[in-house]
């Protein structure tokens, strides 16, 4: 039952601490997050010295290099390990929610303990029973057996204005009480909203989320957290090569846009979609006679105005 395709690379000789910050780097990466080992450590809940020791350990075993100033990069190698222990860990996630009645909050420290523990012949069996999936329970994309990663193109419900609607996709992060909050307003992936109030310094978000009664608000912090798909909202990914586009608001962390704003690609400027690398990532694009390459994590962070 073992997938005939899997691209898996050797895990001996890794610790548990070892796989997660693999898996850590994997999801910074996917993110967007360009901070370093400080933040390796934030989301690993360990000390910044424990981070370096551990990108030491990994860089002498050539799944990773380090970066001055910022965080380590992958290597193919480490890579592919990486997308291993996200792919058990959200079939895992899928598996406890769907067959066992776990809630969100719940399946999360399970499938982080036991991500390390199954078989390629288990992991394949979980896939077959729940009919080959595509996303976890929170919306994020599950690799697939070859280890690909689908790039979607969302943007957060906090780049939203008054009066726009959209569809929820996904929702970023493991904190129990927003979820909870979530799934009691019923603001879930694949439910449909529209917002109604904003008050971006006081209670967020006012939402009217279909199927759900009443008024429901969210604070512009948790309403980043949640990944939407609009019709009023268009990103980077949306255009073909050769396309051009009027830029928008930027919904990504402050060194993107310094980065942006260094480079002249600042709102209301034009830019240009010119090719994609053959790997699909990155994207190259021109604004202001430069050129920009992005990663498709930080292209769909980047609306396009609308025409």
């Amino acid at each position: 039952m073992t997938p005939k395709n899997k691209k898996t690379a050797s895990r001996e000789g890794l610790s548990e601490a070892m796989e997660d910050l693999l898996k850590a780097l994997l999801r910074m990466e996917m993110s967007g997050d360009e901070g370093g080992t400080t933040a390796l450590g934030v989301r690993l809940g360990i000390t910044p010295s424990a981070v370096s020791q551990g990108v030491g350990k990994l860089s002498e075993m050539g799944l990773l290099v380090r970066v001055k100033r910022g965080k380590p990069q992958l290597t193919e190698p480490g890579l592919r390990i990486a997308k291993e222990m996200l792919r058990h860990h959200r079939l895992l996630e899928l598996f406890l929610t769907e067959a066992l009645g776990y809630s969100w909050e719940e399946a999360h420290p399970e499938a982080e303990r036991l991500e390390h523990h199954i078989s390629e012949e288990l992991e394949a069996a979980i896939d077959a029973h729940l009919g080959h999936p595509t996303h976890d329970p929170h919306g994020s994309p599950i690799p697939t057996p070859e280890l690909e990663i689908e790039v979607e193109s969302l943007v957060p419900l906090s780049s939203l204005s008054l009066g726009d609607k959209g569809v929820v996709r996904r929702v970023a992060g493991f904190d129990g009480g927003l979820l909870r909050h979530l799934k009691e307003i019923g603001l879930v992936p694949g439910a449909k909203f529209q917002v109604e109030t904003l008050d971006p310094y006081g209670s967020g978000y006012g939402l009217r989320v279909e199927g759900a009664p009443g008024l429901n608000t969210l604070s512009v912090e948790a309403a980043s957290k949640v990944g939407v798909e609009t019709a009023q909202l268009r990103t980077l990914l949306h255009l073909s090569p050769g396309e051009e586009g009027v830029l928008g608001r930027v919904s990504g962390d402050p060194e993107l846009v310094r980065r942006l704003s260094d480079m002249g690609a600042i709102q209301g400027e034009p830019i240009r979609f010119l090719r994609k690398a053959p790997m699909g990532d990155p994207l190259v694009f021109e604004v202001g006679g430069t050129r920009l390459s992005l990663r498709a994590s930080e292209a769909k962070a980047i609306a396009l105005a609308p025409k």
